[in-house]
Parts: C-alpha cells; structure tokens; sequence
C-alpha cells in the first residue's frame, strides 16, 4: 500500500467515525488533503484509534492519543511509522 492509499484509508476512517458522532455530509477522501480531527473528543480519538489498529494490525492508539496535532496527514504518519516497525 503506498502513501496515498494509506492516507486516502486513513481518511475513509475518518470520515466513518464523523458521520457516527455528527452525521450529515461528510467530505471524501482524496488521500492528498490533510483534513483536522477537531470534531473529535478524547473517546472518539481514542475509538478511532481502535479502528486504525484493527484496519492496519498495528498498536497505535496511545500515540494517537498523545498526539497534540490531529489531522489526517498526521495519522497517517503515525500508521506509516508503526507499520515500518513491524517489517
């Protein structure tokens, strides 16, 4: 999986968990645009999280978490990374 498709994954998540917590349009992923998370709370940064995790098998959500910059393009960062470790 390249970089785009990663993020383009990374932002259908995204995407998944706003309509479930505000519902209403929601954007499309691109896998170029880095879109903010600020609509999500703690709880729901840490279910999204849980969802990378099980998409990607990989243990992220205490950095997602911890992380003070949430957007896409970070998170995606962050997949990359774990994903890099486990090779």
């Amino acid at each position: 999986m390249d970089r785009r498709e990663l993020h383009e994954r990374v932002s259908a998540l995204a995407l998944e968990v706003k309509d479930m917590v505000m519902g209403g349009e929601g954007w499309e992923p691109d896998g170029t645009t880095s879109v903010p998370l600020d609509f999500m709370d703690a709880f729901t940064l840490f279910q999204f999280g849980v969802y990378l995790e099980e998409e990607f098998d990989v243990l992220l959500v205490e950095e997602v978490v911890r992380s003070s910059d949430h957007t896409t393009e970070k998170v995606t960062e962050t997949v990359a990374r774990a994903l890099a470790e486990q090779t």
